[in-house]
């Protein structure tokens, strides 16, 4: 059995909502025994553009994280990754793999909506992990003060995230629940959130994706287990799902962020193995 993840994927830096630029998180990488490390900048959403590459940003990261594969090339594998969330419709064939997220959700789109985007209206934007506040007041004014409802159009989005964003990766799948520990806004044993979630792994576990174990509010003081639910890491157990994990860095210090504990997490919910993936391409490091 394995207790060291010597790789991370999920890394952002001062080109979008990161702290160390792209070479600090390298040499941060190289010092903690990394093998491999993933940069995944927020790929760009004109919606809202506060914590995201710019255009100018996302060439300034190619380049740089393509300098930095030649300089380090003896002493780690450097990909170039991206976040992509759900409402950017920006190319992303360029980059070695794609991890999907949906930080906010949207309306349904209307016939006159301005901006149908694959059904939805991105002109209304509903944050998932802004802050609680956000979440109670959509549920409260948009949602009918129906929680459930909140969450089954987060799971419907999350559940085209292949689709809409060519990922094989689902980032931090139940991002809705950041911050659940210090406020319950809803009840996950509830059978409405239960289908939900059940409903978006029936959709993607089909699809050969790869749900990530994120430590990230962790390591940000926000929660105290990492994402998913330890009952939907079962179910994707269940289900033949596969998982990875990533410690959604935004800090050269975080890298490996709770790591043992997710490799704990990963056991004890039925995992043998997570994937790690290469130049190659996806392989298995065994727990």
């Amino acid at each position: 059995m394995n207790n060291k993840i010597n790789c991370n994927y999920h890394t952002h830096s001062l080109l979008c909502d990161g702290k160390n630029t792209l070479e600090e998180m390298v040499v941060s990488a190289i010092a903690n025994g990394f093998e491999t490390l993933g940069f995944s900048g927020h790929g760009y959403t004109a919606y809202d553009t506060s914590y995201c590459m710019s255009p100018e940003g996302t060439a300034e990261y190619l380049a740089e994280i393509s300098r930095l594969q030649k300089k380090y090339a003896d002493q780690i594998e450097i990909l170039c990754g991206i976040e992509q969330d759900f409402g950017s419709d920006e190319p992303a064939d360029q980059y070695d793999y794609i991890i999907g997220s949906v930080h906010a959700i949207f309306p349904h789109a209307g016939p006159e909506s301005p901006d149908n985007f694959h059904g939805y209206d991105r002109s209304i934007i509903f944050y998932v992990d802004w802050d609680y506040q956000s979440i109670e007041k959509a549920v409260a004014e948009s949602f009918g003060d129906d929680p459930y409802a909140f969450c089954e159009r987060y799971y419907e989005m999350v559940s085209q995230l292949p689709e809409v964003t060519g990922c094989r990766i689902i980032g931090h799948f139940d991002l809705l629940t950041k911050f659940s520990e210090q406020h319950s806004w809803f009840d996950e044993k509830h059978p409405r959130y239960v289908a939900a979630v059940e409903n978006a792994l029936d959709k993607l576990i089909p699809q050969n994706v790869v749900f990530e174990i994120n430590t990230g509010a962790m390591a940000r003081g926000v929660r105290t287990t990492p994402y998913p639910a330890p009952w939907i890491l079962r179910r994707i157990a269940e289900k033949g799902g596969k998982i990875m994990i990533n410690s959604d860095c935004h800090h050269k210090d975080y890298l490996n962020y709770g790591f043992s504990d997710a490799v704990k997490l990963a056991r004890t919910c039925g995992f043998v193995s997570v994937k790690k993936l290469t130049r190659q391409g996806f392989t298995d490091i065994y727990i």
